[in-house]
């Protein structure tokens, strides 16, 4: 790191704004497959339109007052933004409920919320920041590596629902109505 670096609070907001609409834009990706294996490729362009529309309007209201800051949270906006068309468009087109739709997104959302705590705690030193820069770093990343994955262990371990989609019979094998098994 030079001298022109950011210190490492900015890069800190930064990669947290990242992390969320990582998260969102990885769950609105989801769909993908579900929508043209459905039929309904028009539906997807449809999310990625209003998306787009969210993303032109954040950026040009964000980008010039905030900088590289505000066009991840444009980014982060849009896509956060989108995800309740997504989720109205999920349950309409498959035909499922919400709580099917939802089912997917619960482990990636924790994880991320997470994973936004753990980059915010780097704003502030650290009580073990006596260790040095990257051993310091090196605790953050193993105890949210830990916090993480007893966080997915423990709702993956408590859930009944029987996966996404569970309920449709042309993506279910197992179902008695499927066509491509006919039983």
């Amino acid at each position: 790191m030079g001298e022109n670096a950011a210190p490492l609070g900015t890069c800190a907001v930064f990669t947290a704004v990242l992390g969320i609409a990582c998260c969102a834009r990885g769950i609105l990706e989801t769909t993908t497959t579900l929508f043209r294996g459905l039929g309904h490729s028009k539906t997807e362009f449809q999310i990625k339109l209003v998306q787009l529309g969210l993303l032109v309007v954040a950026i040009a209201a964000l980008a010039g007052r905030f900088g590289a800051i505000g066009v991840a949270a444009a980014v982060a906006l849009s896509a956060v933004g989108t995800l309740p068309v997504w989720l109205y468009l999920v349950v309409k087109v498959a035909g499922v409920g919400l709580r099917d739709a939802l089912a997917p997104t619960l482990v990636p959302a924790i994880g991320t919320t997470l994973a936004v705590v753990a980059t915010l705690a780097l704003r502030a030193q650290p009580a073990f920041a006596s260790l040095g820069k990257w051993p310091s770093l090196g605790v953050v990343c193993l105890v949210y590596g830990g916090v993480y994955a007893g966080a997915c262990a423990l709702v993956q371990r408590s859930t009944r629902w029987p996966g996404f989609l569970s309920e449709v019979p042309l993506l279910n094998p197992a179902s008695p109505v499927n066509p491509v098994n006919p039983q």
